[in-house]
């Protein structure tokens, strides 16, 4: 299957890890500094790549080249979009986007975007998979 894996960062200790988790499989990280949201990243990461197939990582998660392969497994069975770790780590093809749209821009600094996103899913009346199913870090926040 045509697929990339995109690791969302600006923190290159934690894309490094992330890249570690995946090694072998088509990636690249993606300079997230100053994006004003999260829905501009993941649309640029979108228009950017070359692939029909995109996964999108955050540079927290911790997939298996297992989670991976399930990701495009269920794509292929239909479902329009897989989240094994809800936002965090999340496939979709480039048919979705074009059926249903990006990402809206107008959530700043993030939050609502993946509800919304889900909201328009629902109203196209795509098949949806989200789960906490990989490993995930969470930072100390200070």
């Amino acid at each position: 299957m045509d697929y990339e894996i995109v690791i969302i960062s600006n923190r290159p200790h934690l894309s490094q890890e992330a890249q570690l988790c995946l090694k072998g499989l088509n990636n690249r990280v993606f300079d997230g500094t100053n994006y004003p949201s999260f829905s501009k990243i993941v649309n640029d990461c979108i228009t950017s790549s070359e692939h029909e197939t995109i996964i999108i990582c955050n540079d927290k998660a911790r997939p298996t080249p297992k989670a991976v392969e399930k990701i495009l497994i269920m794509l292929k069975e239909g479902w329009g979009m897989v989240a094994l770790y809800r936002f965090g780590f999340f496939g979709f093809k480039k048919d979705l986007i074009r059926k249903i749209g990006f990402f809206d821009e107008r959530y700043i600094g993030g939050g609502y975007e993946d509800v919304d996103f889900v909201r328009k899913l629902k109203e196209a009346n795509v098949g949806y998979f989200e789960s906490e199913e990989i490993d995930y870090i969470y930072l100390p926040t200070s």
